[in-house]
């Protein structure tokens, strides 16, 4: 299994029941009902409504970018994590 169909199970982008897993690792969508993830997503979202409201317009385009380029940076550090983890993995750190 490759870092992109992790990331994608990981963030609710693919049907896990869809995708053939390996069976040592098991992946869980972080963003199912009540996890954490889910929880602060609807935080952003919220306070994305809130802002819109105080500006008086809907869907600001500053505050979608805001949130798509945060989805990319995390997106970014998520498959520099798994590349370390796999380099420490393979010198026994």
């Amino acid at each position: 299994m490759n870092k992109e169909i992790i990331y994608q199970i990981m963030n609710g982008y693919v049907n896990v029941s869809t995708e053939s897993l390996s069976q040592e690792i098991m992946v869980q969508n972080e963003f199912a009902d009540g996890k954490e993830c889910d929880q602060l997503y609807n935080q952003v979202y919220k306070a994305k409504l809130r802002l819109e409201n105080k500006l008086g317009e809907c869907d600001n385009k500053d505050i979608e970018l805001i949130i798509s380029y945060m989805s990319s940076i995390a997106e970014i550090l998520s498959m520099k994590m798994y590349d370390y983890g796999k380099v420490a993995n393979q010198i026994n750190l």
